[in-house]
């Protein structure tokens, strides 16, 4: 007797129920990557307003909203070598320019909302930078002309920044700033007995 499906098909089957449940979603947010502060408010769009105000207030740019995913990204802002976190490895004996990001993210939870910020710090690229990551094509052969490297695009396009860290003085700045906002709920106190 002859099976009604082929194996084939139920391994086709089989792999396409493996892949349903992990779609093809961006990750969550998680600790490791992000800043993280849970504040006391239910209200979910409260919360993102105030994330959004907060960074406009420490004179951010919005870049992007999106307040039906619960995210922020700003417009890129360049750093004095002053300003460069001292936590990034050899971040102040370069001449090179410097930039940073921030990008907030706004996640309901059962007692109120999380808030993830990461601030990312970027340096210029070099043509030294640009040379290696040509060198890193894996060819040797001298048959690349002008209009494949660069010739055809403006200097902003053959800009390159390259994420040299985070600063996390910065996030943690900006994750206060938006907690003060939310005050912990004061605690029930029972009144003594007799009274």
């Amino acid at each position: 007797m002859r099976p009604l499906v082929s194996p084939q098909v139920y391994g086709v089957v089989l792999a396409v129920l493996c892949l349903v449940p992990v779609g093809c979603a961006t990750p969550r947010p998680s600790a490791v990557s992000f800043g993280v502060v849970e504040v006391p408010s239910r209200d979910r769009a409260e919360v993102f307003d105030a994330a959004e105000a907060t960074l406009l207030r420490l004179g951010y740019r919005i870049d992007q909203r999106d307040a039906r995913a619960g995210t922020l990204s700003t417009y890129p802002e360049r750093l004095s070598a002053a300003e460069v976190p001292a936590g990034l490895a050899g971040s102040r004996r370069t001449t090179r320019p410097r930039r940073q990001l921030a990008q907030v993210q706004v996640r309901p939870t059962g007692s109120g909302a999380t808030v993830y910020c990461k601030v990312l710090v970027q340096e210029l690229g070099t043509p030294a930078y640009q040379m290696l990551a040509r060198d890193a094509a894996g060819t040797d052969v001298p048959s690349e002309t002008a209009i494949d490297r660069d010739a055809a695009l403006n200097e902003e396009q053959s800009t390159v920044w390259a994420v040299t860290g985070r600063d996390k003085v910065q996030e943690r700045r900006i994750l206060t700033a938006i907690a003060e906002l939310f005050p912990p709920a004061p605690a029930a106190t029972s009144a003594p007995p007799g009274s």
